[in-house]
């Protein structure tokens, strides 16, 4: 079928970088085959990797109008709607795409981050928690139950980093939350930022993240009630606006290099 064949040349080509190879031969194509919408989405599809959403909008909305409006284009138009920042627009396409197919996650995924933008936590942060079930992130051996938000008093509580190095210090600032409401805070966190989480939250224990996997330095602790990855912590935390604090910074500098600099 010419709808295999162009997916799959295109998923050939954006595999390989030929970005410019992918976009001669897609118009070739097009130019012969106007009205057929495989051409059109593909070619929103390369123009949407290599970062051009106002393009490829247009080659979506066409192979749209030419009936090729299955989940998949519906959920590439919100991510394109989406860089745009035409946020209604593009849950109003991941809710079409999900409408066709419950289950499809990539749409509930990108739709909760639409949820986020718009400040609604309430409905952002659910589905947030699909990241956790992507193959490029393995989850690591658990020492105690998943964190459900219940009650935490008196109990030990593991959180332990995922995602790259800035989304664990955006995620940091529940952790003063958690030491709060807990027994006992175990941090396990990037090797770069162990210094820094040590004089941060000096209540806590804080341990480096092993680089082996399988290994975890909070083996050392004993006793873990509960375990939650830090993106995890604010579906619990921060369900509206109301529920992000005030505070004068969550993170502490080294006096000495502060002086320093100054």
């Amino acid at each position: 079928k010419l709808q295999d064949l162009l997916k799959n040349l295109t998923s050939v080509w954006i595999e390989l970088e030929h970005y410019e190879a992918a976009l001669a031969f897609l118009d070739s194509v097009i130019l012969g085959e106007p009205d057929h919408p495989e051409g059109q989405k593909c070619k929103g599809f390369v123009l949407q990797k290599i970062h051009r959403p106002d393009q490829a909008l247009g080659y979506y909305q066409r192979a749209r109008a030419l009936g090729g409006g299955d989940a998949e284009l519906l959920n590439n138009l919100g991510i394109v709607l989406q860089d745009l920042g035409r946020l209604g627009e593009a849950i109003e396409c991941y809710d079409a795409a999900i409408a066709l197919k419950p289950d499809f996650q990539l749409a509930l995924w990108h739709r909760s981050l639409a949820y986020l933008l718009q400040h609604d936590f309430a409905r952002g942060w659910p589905d947030y928690e699909l990241r956790v079930l992507s193959i490029d992130r393995p989850q690591p051996p658990r020492l105690g139950p998943q964190w459900d938000g219940g009650a935490l008093t008196g109990r030990k509580v593991l959180v332990y980093p995922e995602q790259g190095l800035g989304d664990e210090i955006m995620f940091a600032s529940c952790l003063p939350d958690i030491i709060a409401a807990s027994g006992h805070c175990v941090i396990e966190c990037s090797p770069k930022l162990e210094t820094l989480f040590r004089r941060s939250f000096p209540s806590a224990s804080v341990y480096a993240s092993a680089p082996a996997p399988g290994s975890r330095p909070a083996d050392r602790e004993s006793g873990i009630d509960l375990q939650s990855a830090i993106g995890s912590l604010p579906r619990y935390l921060r369900r509206s606006r109301a529920e992000f604090p005030r505070h004068d910074g969550y993170l502490r500098a080294d006096p000495e290099r502060v002086r320093l600099w100054h």
